[in-house]
């Protein structure tokens, strides 16, 4: 039966991805609030030239509202400074490739399942040398979007974690991590 929400969810948001219009229509919820703070924050933080960090962003959003996002978010890339990635996704709705720039990552085939019924997949992946765009391609069914992410990747001295998840539609962004890679 969970499983059955999960693929239902799933489909429903990634039918509302491949419907552009709907998927930008404000409904005036507390969606597209939390979404437009996230943005300002991430654009003040950036200008700031301060780290996009969980901390940072639950000052600046409300740490409610950031939890929630990262409670939903249905994909997480972790990319880490050496070159190395992992990604975690819900079943049913894998992540299939990423682009750091213009460069695309596959994220293979061979995948793993822990203790919460995540697909796990890692592989290596090339460090940018200046900031560069991500997006990220999530496939459920025979479905496949990409979602482009509000922040670039730029190579830190951590792991970075790029989240997507619903939020008046969907919504990626990446967060540095601070410790450890909580799901």
């Amino acid at each position: 039966m969970k499983r059955l929400l999960f693929g239902l969810a799933v489909g429903w948001m990634l039918g509302s991805w491949a419907q552009p219009s709907l998927a930008q229509i404000g409904t005036g919820d507390i969606g597209q609030q939390a979404r437009r703070g996230m943005e300002m924050a991430m654009m003040d933080l950036e200008n700031q030239s301060a780290g996009i960090t969980e901390e940072a962003m639950k000052e600046s959003i409300g740490e409610a509202e950031l939890r929630a996002f990262l409670d939903g978010a249905v994909v997480r890339l972790v990319l880490n400074p050496d070159g190395k990635f992992t990604s975690s996704s819900m079943l049913g709705g894998e992540l299939v490739s990423f682009k750091v720039g213009k460069e695309s990552f596959m994220t293979g085939e061979e995948w793993s399942l822990d203790e919460n019924e995540w697909v796990e997949r890692s592989g290596e992946f090339t460090v940018p040398k200046k900031a560069q765009k991500i997006s990220l391609t999530v496939q459920a069914g025979e479905n496949e979007v990409t979602a482009k992410c509000f922040n670039k990747y730029n190579a830190a001295d951590g792991p970075i974690t790029f989240y997507l998840g619903p939020l008046e539609g969907y919504f990626c962004m990446g967060l540095l991590d601070e410790g450890d890679f909580r799901r």
